[in-house]
Formats: C-alpha cells, sequence, structure tokens
C-alpha cells in the first residue's frame, strides 16, 4: 500500500467514533500485510543473487578447464616436436628413413590424420618425387603413387605457393592442375588434403602432405606450425643423410642452436657420468662451464626423486622409453632445487656418442603459470608486479588496462601517464601497423607467434623490445596479457658480430686479392706473352727456348698457387703443430735469407687460435722484414716457460722509420693484423727500433698445452 493511502485511512477515521475504530483495524492489516509482502520478497531476491553468482562461479571454472586444456595439448605439442626433434640428433645415416615414417606415423595419430608423405623436388630436373608416406589404411596409395612426376607447368603455382605456409585441398574447385596433385587425390577414400611447402633460401624444395577421409577436416594453426617444423626437420635430415657438405652444415648449425638453446643437453655414459653439457646448463644451474664433466649426473637429483630417476634410466638404457618426459629437480649452485623436464634418447651404440642424450627444460616458468592459474587475484597481482619481464593489459579497444612495475621503469612513465594512454602512444610508427594487425588478429583467436617490434619510453627513447601475447580473461572481460623483454642488448650484440664477420671477410679477401695480383699476376702476364710469340714459322731454336720458358713460367705459377692455398689454410699447422709449420715455411727462404731459429716447443700442441695466430704472426713478420727490411739474416727464438710461449724475433735490416713509435697500425695492413692477433688471444707485445741496425719484437701469450 502506499504512503497516500494510509494517510487516507487516517483522515477517514476522524469523522465518527465507530467508523474510525473499523478505519483504524484497516489501516493497521494494511500495514502488517504490507510488511509480510516486503520480507517474502527478500528471500526471493537472494535466491536470484545467489543464482548469478553462480553462473558466474559456473562461467569461471568453464574457462579454467578450458585454460587447462588448451595447456595439457600445447605441452603434448611441445613434447611431440621435441621428442621428434631430438630423435634426429646425430641419427645415423641407415636409421633416418625409418624414423621419417615413424614420425609422420605420429604426427598423424596427434593431428587425427590418415595419412601423410614426405616428397623433394628437383628444380634442376623440375620434378617431383614423393620419398616417404604413411597409411592407417583409410587412404592406399597404389604403386605408381611413389614415382617421379615432371612439374614443369607447375612452377606458377609453385609461386604463390611459396608466399603461403600451407595449401589446402577440400575439393575439386581447389585442385589445381596438377599430375601429381590430380593422382594424390583421387587415392582411395580421400576427401581433403594439407600441403605444406619446404622451403630453402626462398624457394620450395619439397612438401609435407597429409591426407584425410574424414569430409572438411581442419586442420588448427597449431598444428600447421607443427607440420612446418617437422617438414624441415625431415628435409635437413635427408640432406644430412645424402650429402657430407650438408651434414658439415648442419653439425655447424647445430652446435649454433645448442650454443644459444635455452634447453639444456646433456651426454652421460654406461656409467651414467656426464661427458657433454651445454651452455645453457651454466646459467640454468649455475656451475661452472666444465664443472659437470665427468661428475656422476645421478647425483644432482633431488634424493625424493631418486627412486624415479634410476627407473627411468633403466627403462633408456634397455630402449624401453620412447621419449617420454620425466620431471625431476635437480640441484643448482646455490642449493636450491630446479624443476626440469627430460626427455632421453639412447645413442649408446652410435659410434661419435656413445651415450644417452638427454633434452632438459626447465619448467620452473611453466610451473608458475600453472599455479598462477590457480591462485587468487591478490596472489597474482604479487607475481604480475614482481615478473622479471614487462608485462601490459589491453583491452579489444587498444586501451591499456594495467601494467606492471618493470614496464614503468623500462619505459619510464608513471601509472597515472600509462592509464591516459593507448597502444599507438607507444608503439613506433613503423611498427604500428604490424602491431595492431596482430592484436586483432589475437582477439579473434588466432595462435601467433613471438615477434619483435620497437616502442616509445619517455622523452620519445625506442626500445627495441620482443613481444608474446596471449588472450586471459581480466575483470570478467577478455583481454590481451603481452610479455614484454628489452632486446637492446641482443640487438647491439647481434650487430657488432655482424660488423666484425664482414670486417674479417673484406680483410681477407682484400689479402686473396693482393697475393693473386702480385704473385700469379706477372706469370700469368708472361705466359701471355710468350704465347704470343709463338708463330708457325718460327725457328726451332727460339721455338724450342719460347717453350721452356712457358713450363719454367708454368710451374712458378703452380707453385705459387699452392702458396697461397697453403696461405689459406695451411695443412701442416692444423695436422702437426705450431713448430713443424714454422720449419716447413721458413724453408722457403732458406736462398734468400738466413733464417735461425730456436725453440722447446717440440710436438706440444695448444689451442687452435693460438696456434693459428702465432704462426700468422710470425709469419708477418718475416714477410715485412723481407720486403722492406733488406734484411741479411733473421733470429726467431720460441720457447714455452711454465704457463706461457715467449717469442723473440730480430733482424739486422734497416729498422723502422722515423717517428714510428704510438703508430704502428698506421704503417700498413701487416702491423694492424699483428697487434690485432696479439689482442685476439691475451698476449703482450712490444717492438723495437734498432735503426739504421734492424729491429726487434718480443711477445708473451699466457698458454694451457691442448688435451688430446
Amino acid at each position: 500500500m502506499s504512503d497516500t493511502g494510509f494517510q487516507n485511512y487516517k483522515l477517514t477515521g476522524r469523522t465518527s467514533g465507530r467508523n474510525s475504530f473499523l478505519a483504524k483495524k484497516r489501516y493497521l492489516y494494511h500495514i502488517i500485510s504490507w510488511k509480510f509482502r516486503i520480507l517474502n520478497e527478500k528471500p526471493t531476491m537472494a535466491k536470484q543473487e545467489l543464482s548469478t553468482v553462480n553462473e558466474k562461479l559456473e562461467s569461471y571454472r568453464n574457462q579454467l578447464e578450458e585454460a587447462e586444456e588448451s595447456l595439457k595439448y600445447k605441452s603434448n605439442l611441445e613434447k611431440l616436436i621435441t621428442g621428434i626433434s631430438t630423435r634426429f640428433f646425430n641419427l645415423p645415416a641407415d636409421k633416418i628413413d625409418e624414423n621419417i615414417e615413424k614420425s609422420l606415423h605420429e604426427i598423424c595419430i596427434f593431428t587425427n590424420t590418415d595419412a601423410g608423405f614426405l616428397a623433394e623436388i628437383n628444380n634442376i630436373e623440375c620434378s617431383l618425387r614423393v620419398t616417404h608416406s604413411h597409411s592407417n589404411g583409410k587412404i592406399r596409395f597404389d604403386t605408381n603413387y611413389h614415382g617421379t612426376y615432371a612439374i614443369a607447368d607447375a612452377y606458377p603455382w609453385l609461386e604463390k605457393v611459396k608466399k603461403r605456409d600451407c595449401f589446402l585441398i577440400s575439393s575439386k574447385e581447389d585442385m589445381p592442375d596438377i599430375a601429381f596433385l590430380k593422382d594424390s587425390l583421387a587415392q582411395s577414400g580421400m576427401t581433403a588434403m594439407l600441403l605444406v611447402p619446404i622451403k630453402y633460401m626462398e624457394n620450395i624444395v619439397g612438401f609435407t602432405g597429409y591426407s584425410s577421409a574424414q569430409p572438411g577436416k581442419i586442420w588448427s594453426q597449431d598444428e600447421m606450425a607443427l607440420l612446418k617444423v617437422m617438414g624441415e626437420t625431415f628435409k635437413n635430415a635427408l640432406a644430412r643423410k645424402t650429402s657430407e657438405t650438408t651434414l658439415t652444415k648442419s653439425e655447424e648449425r647445430f652446435r649454433s642452436i645448442v650454443q644459444y638453446l635455452t634447453d639444456i643437453i646433456l651426454i652421460i655414459d654406461r656409467d651414467v657420468k656426464i661427458t657433454y653439457e651445454s651452455p645453457a646448463s651454466w646459467k640454468v644451474l649455475g656451475y661452472d662451464p666444465g664443472f659437470l664433466i665427468g661428475k656422476p649426473g645421478i647425483g644432482l637429483v633431488h634424493p625424493e626423486d631418486m627412486e624415479m630417476a634410476n627407473l627411468k634410466l633403466k627403462e633408456v638404457f634397455l630402449n624401453r622409453n620412447t621419449h617420454q618426459p620425466t620431471e625431476l629437480r635437480i640441484k643448482h649452485r646455490d642449493g636450491h632445487w630446479v624443476p626440469l623436464e627430460f626427455i632421453a634418447n639412447n645413442m649408446l651404440d652410435h659410434s661419435a656418442i656413445r651415450g644417452i642424450i638427454l633434452t632438459c627444460r626447465d619448467v620452473s616458468e611453466r610451473k608458475r603459470v600453472e599455479k598462477a592459474l590457480k591462485i587468487s587475484e591478490s596472489k597474482f597481482r604479487n607475481i604480475f608486479n614482481h615478473s622479471s619481464a614487462a608485462i601490459i593489459i589491453l583491452s579489444n579497444d587498444y586501451s591499456i588496462l594495467e601494467v606492471n612495475e618493470v614496464f614503468l621503469k623500462l619505459t619510464g612513465y608513471t601509472t597515472e601517464e600509462v592509464k591516459k594512454m593507448k597502444l599507438m602512444d607507444l608503439v613506433t610508427d613503423k611498427y604500428l601497423p604490424q602491431v595492431a594487425e596482430r592484436i586483432s588478429r589475437y582477439f579473434h583467436h588466432d595462435s601467433l607467434p613471438v615477434f619483435e617490434a620497437e616502442i616509445k619510453g619517455k622523452s620519445n627513447r625506442i626500445i627495441p623490445v620482443e613481444i608474446n601475447s596471449k588472450l586471459i580473461d581480466f575483470d570478467g572481460e577478455i583481454a590481451l596479457v603481452s610479455i614484454i623483454r628489452d632486446i637492446t642488448d641482443r640487438r647491439q650484440l647481434e650487430a657488432r658480430i655482424l660488423d666484425a664477420v664482414i670486417s674479417t671477410e673484406e680483410r681477407e679477401r682484400e689479402k686473396f686479392a693482393r697475393n693473386l695480383h702480385d704473385e700469379l699476376g706477372p706469370l700469368l702476364s708472361s705466359i701471355k706473352m710468350y704465347v704470343n710469340s709463338l708463330s708457325a714459322g718460327m725457328e726451332k731454336q727460339k721455338y724450342e727456348f719460347v717453350i721452356s720458358q712457358l713450363k719454367k713460367i708454368l710451374t712458378e705459377a703452380i707453385e705459387s698457387t699452392k702458396e697461397i692455398s697453403n696461405d689459406l689454410s695451411p695443412h701442416v699447422l692444423t695436422n702437426y703443430g705450431l713448430l713443424a709449420a714454422l720449419e716447413w715455411f721458413l724453408g722457403k727462404f732458406n736462398p734468400y735469407v738466413s733464417i735461425v731459429m730456436e725453440s722447446n716447443l717440440g710436438d706440444t700442441r695448444f689451442a687452435s687460435s693460438v696456434e693459428i695466430s702465432m704462426y700468422r704472426i710470425i709469419k708477418e713478420l718475416i714477410n715485412n722484414t723481407i720486403k722492406h727490411a733488406r734484411a741479411g739474416s733473421i733470429t726467431i727464438r720460441l720457447h714455452r716457460v711454465i704457463r706461457s710461449v715467449h717469442l723473440d724475433y730480430a733482424d739486422d735490416g734497416v729498422g723502422f722509420p722515423e717517428k714510428w713509435q704510438n703508430n704502428l697500425e698506421s704503417m700498413g695492413m701487416g702491423m694492424s693484423n699483428i697487434m690485432s692477433r696479439c689482442r685476439s688471444i691475451g698476449a703482450v707485445c712490444k717492438f723495437y727500433n734498432h735503426a739504421p741496425r734492424g729491429m726487434s719484437f718480443e711477445l708473451e701469450v699466457p698458454i694451457e698445452p691442448k688435451v688430446s
């Protein structure tokens, strides 16, 4: 009842005695009825609120289950990639084909695909050939399927495919007019095919193909990325099998990968002693390089994990472990325990390895992420603000929802300043279109890899960064969390390495060109002159003289070529050591200058960088003496004294010109090379001028004998 109604009852009660009494009773009745209605309505409202809360809790639980399922899927995907990739490390050539078909089988099971194949393209012969295949029986390959197909008419189509990561054929309308693809789709039971090109130097060198008998089969982006990585893995393995040159390059590439790989690679022998450790172990476990070599690997395992470690090792030694990951806690140098995920590969029968390869990954971060999915908002906030990387959370309209303290420190902004900004205020113009496009794709649930960009700090300071992003539920809304790492130091290091490589190449090219010009040029010119002088009517005596001169000059040209070749890579130094290489080199100068060398090195070998540098330094000194000093004799004393090697070099030539001191490197490339090589091996050196009675040079380099 409204307040107006109650007032009317009060007014009516004033008119007469009996009527007033009845009016009061009705008034009290309506008041009591109104209060009961209010009391009855409150439980209903509480039930509605409880229902709403339950719905939100159910939604959160579903999101958590989806996140856990996604994490489980990605974990299985990483395990598959790691397991197959590890399988091909140093695999014997006669096992590669077998393991490719085994890997195709595993990939087909993981991606729910009925058949898979690997094909190589011969761009010289314009042909394509299927080299490996697998089928679960739902799709049957006939005997002609593994033949060679001419693809000259397919190159326009290949140029289009070159720009794509995958090519899906789900019906005849998608089919290009290519014999191989027509034959493939014509196979019994095949309704869809995914072709993943394998590229090298911007050219397509092959395909991995996957076929399904299931109508409307779709491969996910993660699966396509897996197929692309596996195709490259297969091609590299086959190249290593067929070409010794490719084998060498593959080994160099492997060493480079291991050098910068965040995963640890260990090799243990039959006694479970560590025989190899990758550089990542130094960073993850904190031990000095070489400390773990010869140590029992089982001794680093947490006591509570020891039983599991022994059981898994037994399975590996018996070849019963099929690359299944095992998680163990390993002791860090400072005493704390690091959780590592191990995948073992038994290579005891491999002549070059004779051990168990352990690929180990630090899963500390993954464990923290898994825990973060289950902890409360306050704990999440604590991790958020104490992360070692900068973190930013964006809404789908590019507004900045949250940043952590590391981000503020990286950019120099305050929290209040960041709250007023949008994404375009932070990203440089150069990268803004790319970043905006990727964010749009993220909000469309595309899975994208880590990428590099540039952001603007305070005062327009440009910061190169690496960004890894993922969708999350933030305060009940879908948001994008991005982990940002500053890569300024890495960019600078890459630039310095590139400059050093280019500079070294240019110096060697210049030296090689000068050798060709000075040594072979005059000889070839003389040959040309004598050849031009030959004629049909030439006198016999003159003819024989010209021929004899040509033979002498050709002999000199051959010798010069050998000298240039040995100058590029002295085989005596590589095979027999520094002293043997110097004796061989000095033997060429006996007719021209008297050289006396004293040494106690004998057959002692040192690090290759030290031997090469000292050989080049002594050679450069001798060349400078012969070319510029007009010396009659050279004295070389090369002795090992405790933990160093001493070089004393002297000649009796004209010495250095005036104002030579503190200006050595400007006196020519030879002197500059000597000084730079001394610095590269940590040597202490000094020149002495005794003009007009010659010069001397002293060098001392700290040294350790080379372990044979």
